[in-house]
């Protein structure tokens, strides 16, 4: 059989070579439309987030100031802004709806507009310098547990959250102090060139690495703790909280969006907005994929008429061997397979001659296919090959490729067939 599919691809060169190059030009524009849309999903889906945002609310407070209606200077002196803070957290504990909350900084992971970037000076060389992020959180509040951070140290000990402690991610422990457990060090420690002392944090725990939005990659991240929400530098004080798993959680959202701004008025702070936490997180996300999903429908359509018309003219003109071998006792099976065998074998020289284009244009273009999506440390690389690792990258994207394009060019090459095979052997001879 296989002799026979190459002497009909032969003999049928310039249609099976206008398939090919058609193919073939679909097959280098699919590979990177695929890497554009299959890139952020798996981003967003499959790379770890190393907390749980699912049933997380936000409340956003905000403070108003001198020459707004309702400020009162009183509530701005002494100890009263804390007391006022604390209201809020008073107010929660009184609804039986919530389950637990916590006062935090809206530098929180998952507000991403709103992340603190700094630099960590391994010596005086500017090359050395770590970049990471930093969450500012009142020391002893519920936001690891609602936030289910994935401890890794201390081991099977809870970490001892004080003023002046600090949480880092595993990658920041892994490049700032390799193979060792840094709990109790100083970020100085691994430094020539320590940081301001208001950076230098003691070491209390380590966690997973975290994301702060749903297309970036694992971000370098430090949760530096402080005794007060009113000790943070940056941003005003939020609140997380978790409802009851029988509480309707849409109608209670609702009802606090419309209601919380007028009814809790602590202070001068007021209540800016009640949101999911998940919505927060996709408000940031400024990389759509639609345009480029519409063009790979747009390309894959053209597959299955260009495959559908090649397969079509070819039974055609092939009608009467057809009917002859069917006459003879050549089952049904054997023609479709004989059939699909040469689509097949054209599709697959598109796809090593389409992927060997693609291949070179990256190459030639120096374009990074798996470049991070932030300040991604490199000890992170080995455990997201797909993200880090251009060639299996490359290679993962190639396979969507091919498994799409397989699929439409055996649906086409199956409905001529199938109307084909359902003539009558007689009605074939008579009409040849």
């Amino acid at each position: 059989m296989l002799r026979q599919i190459f002497k009909q691809l032969w003999f049928y060169r310039r249609s099976s070579l206008w398939l090919l190059l058609e193919l073939m030009v679909i097959v280098v524009t699919s590979w990177f439309l695929v890497n554009e849309i299959w890139t952020v999903h798996y981003r967003a889906h499959r790379a770890p987030y190393g907390y749980d945002y699912e049933g997380v609310y936000v409340m956003k407070l905000e403070s108003l100031y001198d020459g707004q209606d309702g400020y009162v200077l009183e509530a701005d002196m002494g100890d009263a802004p804390k007391m006022a803070l604390e209201r809020f957290g008073q107010a929660l504990d009184q609804m039986p709806e919530v389950s637990a909350w916590a006062e935090t900084g809206t530098s929180l992971p998952g507000l991403k507009s709103q992340y603190i970037n700094n630099f960590f000076p391994v010596d005086s060389s500017a090359e050395n310098n770590i970049y990471y992020c930093i969450h500012t959180r009142r020391a002893g509040a519920r936001d690891m547990e609602i936030l289910d951070y994935r401890q890794i140290w201390p081991k099977d000990a809870p970490i001892e959250d004080v003023p002046g402690s600090a949480v880092i991610t595993e990658d920041l422990a892994m490049t700032l102090f390799p193979g060792e457990n840094p709990v109790g060090r100083r970020l100085s420690d691994a430094s020539t060139c320590p940081p301001p002392k208001e950076w230098d944090w003691v070491i209390s725990g380590v966690i997973e690495p975290l994301k702060f939005s749903f297309v970036d990659d694992p971000v370098p991240t430090v949760l530096a703790s402080e005794a007060s929400v009113l000790n943070f530098w940056y941003g005003t004080p939020c609140y997380i909280f978790r409802l009851r798993l029988d509480v309707d959680a849409r109608t209670f959202i609702d009802r606090a969006s419309r209601t919380w701004r007028s009814e809790m008025t602590y202070g001068n702070w007021r209540v800016a907005s009640v949101t999911p936490m998940e919505e927060l997180m996709g408000l940031y996300v400024v990389t759509g994929t639609f345009k480029w999903k519409a063009l790979w429908v747009f390309l894959v359509v053209n597959v299955l008429i260009a495959a559908a018309s090649y397969s079509w003219l070819r039974l055609r003109m092939r009608r009467s061997e057809i009917g002859v071998r069917r006459a003879m006792g050549s089952g049904a099976g054997r023609i479709v397979l004989q059939q699909l065998a040469e689509a097949w074998m054209i599709l697959g020289a598109a796809l090593v001659l389409g992927l060997i284009i693609a291949a070179n244009i990256i190459v030639i273009g120096k374009i990074d296919i798996a470049a991070p999506h932030g300040e991604v440390l490199p000890v992170l690389f080995d455990s997201l090959p797909l993200l880090y690792d251009p060639t299996v990258h490359f290679l993962a994207v190639a396979g969507i490729v091919t498994a799409v394009l397989l699929a439409a060019v055996t649906l086409a090459a199956l409905i001529p067939l199938g109307k084909a095979l359902r003539e009558r052997t007689a009605d074939i001879l008579k009409d040849e």
